[in-house]
Parts: C-alpha cells; sequence; structure tokens
C-alpha cells in the first residue's frame, strides 16, 4: 500500500470516502465503526514471567544447547557445560526483560490515548469518545488536543505536533498538508500526517 504522506492532501480524503469541509456522516461513521471495530489497541493477554521464560526455554537451539551441556557434564567437562549454560540462561533472561518491556510499552501506549476527540461530521464539529473514531473521520487538530489516530494533515494553519514521546525530538513539528515524497521517511520526518499519542502545540487544522 502507497504511505498516506506520499499521497496529496485531497487524493487522500477521496480515497478515504469524505469530503473534508463536511466530515463523515452519522450514518456512515456508526456503519463503519460496526465493520471496522473501535478505535483502540487490541487486548493482549499478559502472560506471566513462568510462561516467558517456558517460551524462551522452548526452542530447539536451546534444546541443543542443553543436550550438550549433558554431554559435556557426562564427559568430565565442566567448565564447557558451565558456560553452555549460562548462555542458555542468560538468553532467557534477556528475552524475558525485551517481552516485558515491550509489554510495558503497549501498556504505554494505551495510557497515552485521548478519551476524548474532536470531529467534524455532517459539517459540524463534535466530541466523540476516542474509541469511536472510524476511518475517514477529518480529526479537528488545534493547540492542546490529543491525536487520538494516526491521520494524513488534509488542511492547517501553523500547526505544530509535539512528538517527543514518539519521536524523542524535543521541538515540536510543523504539519502541512504538503507531500512528503520519500515513502520511507522516518515518524518525525512525515510532516504530512499527525500521530495518535502525539499532542498539537499550536495552530488549528483538520487530518483524516
Amino acid at each position: 500500500m502507497t504511505p498516506w504522506h506520499t499521497i496529496p492532501a485531497l487524493e487522500a480524503a477521496a480515497a478515504l470516502h469524505v469530503e473534508p469541509a463536511d466530515g463523515l456522516t452519522a450514518g456512515e461513521a456508526a456503519r463503519r465503526l460496526q465493520e471496522n471495530g473501535p478505535n483502540e489497541l487490541a487486548a493482549e493477554k499478559v502472560r506471566s514471567i513462568g510462561a516467558m521464560i517456558f517460551a524462551q526455554l522452548n526452542d530447539v537451539l536451546i534444546w541443543v544447547l542443553l543436550a550438550a551441556t549433558v554431554v559435556s557434564l557426562v564427559m568430565g567437562d565442566r567448565t564447557d557445560a558451565i558456560v553452555i549454560l549460562a548462555i542458555v540462561v542468560l538468553n532467557a533472561v534477556l528475552g524475558v526483560v525485551q517481552e516485558h518491556r515491550a509489554e510495558q510499552s503497549l501498556s504505554a501506549l494505551k495510557d497515552l490515548s485521548a478519551p476524548v476527540a474532536r470531529v467534524r461530521r455532517d459539517g459540524t464539529p463534535m466530541d466523540i469518545p476516542a474509541r469511536e473514531v472510524v476511518t475517514g473521520d477529518i480529526l479537528l487538530l488545534e493547540a492542546g488536543n490529543i491525536v487520538s489516530a494516526d491521520a494524513r494533515v488534509l488542511e492547517a494553519s501553523a500547526v505544530k505536533a509535539d512528538e517527543a514521546l514518539l519521536t524523542g525530538e524535543a521541538e515540536p513539528v510543523d504539519k502541512t498538508p504538503a507531500v512528503v515524497p520519500d515513502a520511507e521517511a522516518s515518524i518525525g520526518d512525515r510532516t504530512g500526517m499527525v500521530h495518535s499519542g502525539s499532542a498539537i502545540s499550536s495552530g488549528r487544522g483538520g487530518g483524516g
């Protein structure tokens, strides 16, 4: 699929089957919500530490290393056995730590989600629960708003977004409807996009 930031704003709106000045109708928004589900990260079942450790050890390579440990012990080479076992343990510990951090990151992203989104529907600005934002909704970008979903910038007047939590960039980034032709541009360089969890620090605009 062609990255949204490389598509002209009007073409992006047309692809989403929405008129930026009006937004979706209430009926169409309801239909899309029913069809695609709510705008929220899927709930992931949190695994116990024991389950994480088992998953790390349940690997063919680990089995081979454990077998090599047993062979080394049988042959009386305790040094090799200890080294191999240490490698297995270290690998398991690192794997569990990485998985735990990934779960924490996902939880942090959920916490960043805005509870309310301001959108334009039937030509009228309104506040709706962020989980009810659907593909094609025109998000109103206003200073102080938390962006509730990734969106292509369709209109902007001096819009700046604080993306520090996503990119580490300390300064707010200018956002415009202009195309960013590089399909591989990093999130921080996609000035034609706003991203979920970022904050609008100044200006006014709309994205879909």
